[in-house]
């Protein structure tokens, strides 16, 4: 058994579960920051558009790590959300006069 902070014996089975949940944690803050990041740039999709590329590029040239497919994961969810909020804001734009205007 090991020592919790050199004074309680733990049981090794609940060693590992808070390792895992420790993982867990700051896998999940990750993630929170990305979604941040991502969202935070709704406005520019060229520029997710660009880092969803190096990461699908590195998907093709071998194996990503968890982060970078939770990171690749957001900036597609983030490019979609950009390219509709786009969509919406064209539909809704006035149409440009041709014609001059009277007061």
């Amino acid at each position: 058994m090991k020592t919790k902070g050199g004074r309680h014996a733990m049981n090794p089975a609940d060693a590992f579960r808070k390792q895992q949940r420790k993982k867990e944690i700051a896998r999940n803050k990750a993630e929170r920051q990305y979604i941040r990041d991502a969202y935070g740039r709704k406005d520019k999709p060229q520029e997710l558009r660009e880092e969803l590329k190096e990461l699908i590029d590195l998907e093709a040239n071998g194996n990503l790590s968890k982060l970078q497919k939770i990171r690749k994961k957001v900036l597609q969810e983030a490019y979609d959300a950009a390219l509709k909020r786009q969509k919406v804001r064209r539909a809704l734009a006035p149409y440009p006069r041709s014609y001059p205007l009277r007061l």
